[in-house]
Formats: structure tokens, sequence, C-alpha cells
């Protein structure tokens, strides 16, 4: 993999910094440039660095088995973490992710891209982010400098760049609430998605990519959150894009990188924010729907975040859930990826400290039906006897009710 010196240039009321990336193995549809595009008055903020390139695409590299040439420069920090954070991958996934050599023209000269001293999160209207940003408000973060200033929102990581309603309708809103804190929304669109999310799955690169953003506006930010989706003893055991090990090895001279909010629990962080009415109308959490704003109340996401909200009391206050939370919704979730079961099971928890035996008799049967999904397949095929479907049965349905 060769990524070209970025460029920078003013285009169609934009800051576009891109840079020409090229490839070894021949992978069909890719695009041949990478770009982040900022409002035009970025211009002083953004740096021709390519530490926000190679930081977005590292993985892929891995993934490919690609060397990774880097012909501008990079900051010191960044490439020494780089080579600690391939090793990180290559432990969780050694079938995936191949240890490479990366290499650049030179390193760039710190003074030159002298931070503004600002403080950001990445924001997208979620639970984790919402929380970030409430948790380093200036009222409940006591030390000034991890006080935040402004809030980062970007177009094309879980809004499609082809989803321009959305986008612009959550921009607004977001500009909105930002004016009432005393913050600045800082917006910016990005093709990122087309180089990672069909070849590596975006679970990987989360992290990756809202750091390589904050990278490329390396003339503002010193300090930078990145909100956590799962606690300290989740993230041990998950190979994930975003976590305590990872994020910070991702950070350079001038800008440090933090991993927030893995002390709480999802249940924890959704409960604080029900005490925040700016939440109310705002609360975005949903994966499937890219038609407007509002959340679906249907998919898996939806259906955590909504069960929370019912047993806390609170629902019917987050008019950003259209639709009631019906208990055979809840049933009929499926909770695809070992990672979101962790959240199910802190529900279970939740709603058995409030006594919903309701929801929790849901949330289980929900999860039976995904085990025994995978024990029916291998019964099917012969496989494993109807007695030991049975044993297993009962073993799911005591363990989720402990």
């Amino acid at each position: 993999m060769i990524i070209h010196r970025p460029d920078i240039k003013a285009e169609n009321g934009e800051i576009c910094v891109s840079a020409r990336i090229e490839f070894q193995t021949f992978i069909k549809d890719m695009p041949d440039e990478f770009w982040f595009k900022f409002p035009e008055g970025y211009s002083d903020l953004v740096t021709d660095s390519a530490d926000g390139f190679a930081a977005s695409l590292l993985l892929l590299a891995l993934a490919l088995g690609e060397e990774m040439e880097v012909r501008g420069q990079l900051s010191q920090r960044l490439l020494y973490g780089m080579k600690e954070y391939q090793r990180v991958f290559n432990l969780w996934r050694p079938d995936k992710f191949k240890i490479i050599d990366i290499i650049c023209n030179g390193f760039r000269k710190q003074e030159n891209d002298k931070a503004k001293g600002a403080v950001g999160c990445a924001f997208s209207g979620g639970v984790d982010s919402f929380y970030s940003l409430w948790s380093h408000l200036p009222q409940n973060e006591p030390l000034s400098s991890y006080q935040l200033t402004h809030a980062l929102f970007v177009h094309g990581f879980d809004i499609p760049l082809e989803d321009a309603q959305t986008y612009l309708i959550c921009k607004q809103s977001y500009e909105e609430l930002m004016g009432k804190l005393g913050l600045g929304l800082l917006t910016a669109r990005t093709n990122v998605s087309h180089f990672l999310k069909e070849k590596i799955g975006w679970g990987y690169v989360c992290g990756q990519v809202l750091i390589g953003v904050a990278l490329v506006l390396g003339r503002l930010f010193s300090r930078f959150y990145i909100p956590a989706g799962h606690t300290y003893t989740q993230n041990v055991l998950l190979p994930y894009g975003s976590c305590p090990i990872l994020d910070h090895l991702l950070g350079t001279e001038t800008l440090e990188v933090i991993h927030d909010g893995a002390g709480v629990t999802r249940v924890e962080k959704t409960l604080a924010l029900t005490q925040w009415p700016l939440t109310y109308p705002l609360l975005r959490v949903c994966a499937e729907k890219t038609n407007g704003p509002k959340n679906c109340c249907l998919c898996e996401k939806c259906i955590r975040t909504m069960v929370t909200l019912e047993i806390s009391g609170t629902l019917g206050k987050y008019t950003n859930f259209p639709l009631p939370l019906k208990r055979k919704n809840i049933r009929n979730c499926v909770f695809r990826f070992k990672n979101s079961l962790v959240f199910a099971q802190d529900n279970i928890k939740y709603a058995i400290m409030i006594g919903r035996k309701d929801i929790v008799f849901d949330i289980v049967l929900s999860l039976l039906r995904r085990k025994l999904g995978i024990y029916l397949t291998r019964f099917v095929s012969g496989i494993i006897p109807i007695s030991y479907m049975l044993k297993i049965k009962n073993k799911i349905i005591a363990s989720k009710i402990q």
C-alpha cells in the first residue's frame, strides 16, 4: 500500500484534504483517492501530514498483508504506536491481520502543526457520545484542560454519504444543542467507509476512523475523546476497533487520544442521560434507519436502548423513539454479535433489580432463540441428539436468570 503525499485544496465551498492510495492487491471498486472534507472556514485547522490517512488505513494494510509506504511525513509517536497497534490485532486475529512494515519519507516537525489547545469529542448522538459529552462539560469536569470545547460530527461514519437528509437534519439539531452548551460543533465528510466497511468490518475500524479525522484537524486539537462502547472488563475479551489498550496508540506529540467512559456500563450511561432533558428529542442510536434522524424502534440497538428507558420509566420522554416498545419485538430481537450480548446481559441484571420479570423473560427468550438456532442446525445435520439440545436449553435459561 502506498499513501501519497496529502494535498489540500479548496473546492465547492469546502476544504478537501486528500491522498492518492495505491494497492499491490487488486480490489474491485476500491477508490484510488481517500479524502476528508471540511467547511471552508477550517483552512487554518487542517494539516497536510499523512497521520490521519495512515492511522485510518492501518488495518486494511494488515488485512491485505501489504507493506505500508507513506510518501509524506508522519509523527514519530504515531509511527511507534501504529507498530504496537498492529501487534495487538495480530495477537487477537492472526488469521486475519498480518504484521507489516511501515515506512515513511520523514517525520514532521511538531512546531509546524502546533495545536490551538482545543479539547474535542467524537459525537454521533448515541448513548456513548452523549455520555462523554455530558461528563466533560465544565459543570461535570473539574479539570479545565480536560473540559470540552468542541464536538466532532462525521458524515460517512455511521450515516452513509448517500444519506444527506439525515446528516443535515442531525447537523442542524446538534448545532443548536452545542450552542446551548457553549461548545462548537465541528463537521466533516469522508469516503473512508468505501475503503474499510465492506473490506474489513466497521467494528474493527471504528476507533481509527474517528481518530483519523481528529489527526487531519491537527492544528486544532490537543486532546480528543473517543467514547467507549464497552466497559474495561468487556473490552479485554473483545477484538474491537476502539478500546483502552488501542486508542491512545494513535496519538501524536501534539494530540492526546483518550478512550473515555469505559468504567460505566451502557445501562448506567443511559440512566445518567435520562436526567438530562436535552437528550430527550435528540438521542439517536439506530443502526438501520437511513432516511431520517428518528430511531426505527425495531433494530437491536433501538430495542436494547428502549428496554433500559422502559425499565427506568422514561421511554415516553424520548420523542426520537416514535413507536411503542412491544414485548414481541423484544422476543424477536436478534443479538447478532458477541459484543452485543453483554448489553443484553446488562439489561437483564437491571430488570431483575427493578423487578421487571416480564422483560427478563423476553430478553432471555430472544437469547435462547439465538443459541438454539445454532444447536438446531447441528441437530438437523445429525451432529447432536435432541436429548442434548434439551440439556442445552435448560443450561441457557439457568445461566441467563442467575
